[in-house]
């Protein structure tokens, strides 16, 4: 009977312990950071060519879910193994203006560290959480694939940062909504499984003097009033200004309400205001060959750009495997 008690006293112990450990955790981490850190913004550094021709002046676009840092099925597919192919890509394109999705802590960091000479960057985590709060947990830009770092990524969250050429652009604004009845702050709206962002930066352009805005989202895969939901409030918080850029992993098809509530104001999805002759055509989504391909990737403009090509990339790594579970998008799009 005393072994029993000693042993319930023993547990109980433990678990307060483990629970004043986690509180304490937590506490750290959303104290005392806003969520628009300067840490996340990056630096501006404009220089603008003398020789600038007409194409020079156009926008090249690119979104990518580079899928997250987690364990996946087949270990050829892990984050370490793709990251420089990943890198490889996008120094390859060099897009101007790059929406990401599903970047967990080390990949941000990767990110950060490899494109920081070229691009700025903006967003935080769903969780609320900023780059230098994830730090308390991840330093490392490739951690190994444990339970452990599986924890901490779930807890830090994942981010749909921008990341734009920091020659050309400057941030004259930008925001974080929370995908739900209250997006102003991190919170899961409606039926949605997971807390959903969207990014925002109105950027100068300083090769056109012209103002980009740009929106960077990632809808919920569940939840289809969020969905329906999550496309109406991107439209509210476009509302009746111009220049507007939306890309995203929307999650949703091109039959479905969600994405014809995208088209019902201003947006057009970019891939249709082109010749079939200008742009390829295909599933966004591949699964890394192991499931269903889907078109659930997309670009959205405004009347404000005249899209010259619409790009879905292919490329595998060296290896023939996969780059991504999705293809990135590249548009380029001329101003009006």
């Amino acid at each position: 009977m005393k072994k029993a008690k000693l042993i319930i006293i023993i547990v109980s112990s433990i678990i307060l312990v483990v629970g004043l450990c986690i509180g304490t955790l937590y506490g750290l981490l959303y104290s005392g950071i806003p969520l628009d850190n300067p840490l996340t913004l990056g630096t501006t550094n404009i220089n603008i060519p003398t020789d600038l021709s007409d194409d020079d002046k156009n926008l090249s676009i690119m979104s990518f879910n580079i899928r997250c840092f987690i364990k996946e099925e087949e270990e050829i597919n892990y984050w370490t193994n793709r990251k420089d192919a990943v890198l490889a890509l996008i120094l390859k394109y060099s897009p101007d203006i790059i929406g990401f999705q599903e970047i967990t802590h080390p990949q941000y960091l990767f990110l950060m560290e490899e494109l920081g000479d070229q691009y700025g960057y903006y967003g935080s985590y769903r969780s609320g959480l900023n780059t230098e709060r994830g730090n308390f947990l991840i330093n490392t830009s490739d951690p190994k694939v444990n339970s452990i770092n599986m924890n901490f990524k779930s807890m830090i969250g994942e981010a749909s940062p921008i990341f734009y050429k920091k020659s050309r652009f400057e941030i004259v604004n930008h925001d974080m909504l929370w995908l739900s009845e209250s997006p102003e702050k991190p919170s899961k709206g409606w039926d949605a499984d997971l807390k959903r962002i969207a990014t925002y930066l109105e950027l100068k352009d300083h090769y056109t003097n012209n103002t980009v805005r740009f929106i960077n989202t990632h809808f919920d895969h569940k939840g289809e009033t969020a969905q329906r939901n999550s496309a109406k409030l991107i439209n509210d918080f476009i509302a009746d200004r111009s220049g507007f850029i939306v890309v995203g992993d929307f999650n949703v098809s091109e039959d479905s309400e969600p994405y014809n509530e995208l088209l019902s104001k201003t947006l057009s999805n970019s891939k249709y205001c082109i010749s079939e002759t200008e742009r390829s055509d295909g599933p966004t989504y591949t699964g890394y060959g192991l499931f269903e391909e889907l078109t659930i990737d997309h670009i959205f403009i405004q009347n404000t750009y005249s899209p010259q090509s619409y790009l879905i990339i292919d490329d595998k790594r060296p290896d023939g495997n996969y780059i991504s579970d999705h293809f990135p998008l590249l548009v380029n799009l001329g101003y009006k």
